[in-house]
């Protein structure tokens, strides 16, 4: 006998957070040596229970502590271009994990907060999934913070 499925896990975002490009692990502090600079941050997204026969948008926005809108875009995902290696079961529904590489921003001088959101939407209905929020902080080298 087969299970159904939870129509409460379905097009779910599983996780965010921003990672460190040469190793993949999680990463909340950003030091820089010098500012203002413009740097891209990674995000790390574990999708759940998508339909490999559909199209997604997922809406990207990080803002930083002081309200300045650093990015506010709309990233295309198209379900059948996803690996079939995380199917479910015997549905059309898969899992998947994957890096976003944002567009360079111009990171603010001192001590910042920014949080990092997702939004995920269908691209045919404009109907919204899910969203999640992470966060994550630029701060002077302490090496270089003079007395």
């Amino acid at each position: 006998m087969e299970i159904p499925i939870n129509i409460n896990y379905i097009n779910k975002i599983g996780s965010l957070f921003p990672s460190d490009p040469k190793t993949g692990n999680p990463i909340y502090h950003i030091q820089y040596n010098e500012a203002p600079m413009v740097y891209s941050v990674r995000l790390t997204l574990a999708l759940v229970a998508l339909d490999f026969d559909k199209d997604y948008t997922i809406h990207l926005m990080i803002v930083c502590s002081d309200g300045e809108v650093k990015i506010n875009e709309d990233l295309q995902l198209s379900g059948n271009k996803l690996s079939k290696d995380n199917i479910i079961g015997n549905s059309n529904l898969l899992s998947a994990t994957f890096s976003i590489n944002t567009r360079q921003f111009e990171v603010n001088e001192g001590i910042n907060q920014y949080t990092a959101s997702v939004i995920l939407i269908d691209a045919q209905t404009g109907q919204v999934f899910d969203s999640m929020t992470t966060w994550f902080i630029t701060e002077p080298n302490s090496d270089d913070i003079k007395s």
